[in-house]
């Protein structure tokens, strides 16, 4: 399995852990076309009356891009002007930050299993234009941690009719 495929499939399998947890489903897309890659939507468990769900386009990266505060993380300006546009179903980014070397990405003992390193999440509705040709730097804040609770609160939010 080449390392880009590697990367994809273990930050879907990383979603998949965090959206369990969240009492949310997950909804594969077959070719990612508008900008995001999977849908992620509330179950009744979640108790909220609307059922919302979003959609979330994942990035994978072994470079070094943690900051003290973000993860700068140089996105592709075609996908970031897909995640600028507000839609029926909002998007976010999700970027997994993964070690240099593949077999450090988890680690596994019969007491636990351990992903490393972790997701950050950012909404990127509303964000300015650009006028770069290649890439945009986006600055997902260390805080914003991919979590079940985190991902509870992005489905609330959206739940109320607002932005995630």
């Amino acid at each position: 399995m080449i390392l880009n495929l590697q990367k994809e499939e273990f930050s879907i399998a990383y979603v998949h852990a965090v959206a369990s947890l969240a009492n949310c489903s997950v909804t594969h897309t077959t070719v990612d076309v508008n900008g995001y890659d999977l849908t992620l939507s509330a179950t009744d468990e979640l108790n909220l009356p609307r059922l919302p769900a979003i959609n979330v386009q994942l990035k994978c990266t072994a470079r070094d891009l943690l900051r003290e505060s973000n993860l700068s993380f140089p996105l592709d300006v075609s996908t970031y002007h897909k995640l600028r546009r507000e839609t029926l179903l909002p998007r976010i980014l999700v970027v997994l930050s993964v070690p240099s070397d593949p077999a450090q990405w988890l680690s596994q003992t019969e007491e636990e299993m351990t992903l490393r390193h972790g997701a950050y999440w950012i909404s990127l509705i509303g964000m300015q234009e650009t006028d770069n040709t290649d890439t945009v730097t986006v600055y997902l804040p260390r805080v914003q941690l991919f979590t079940p609770q985190a991902l509870r609160g992005i489905m609330d939010r959206v739940d109320r009719g607002q932005n995630p």
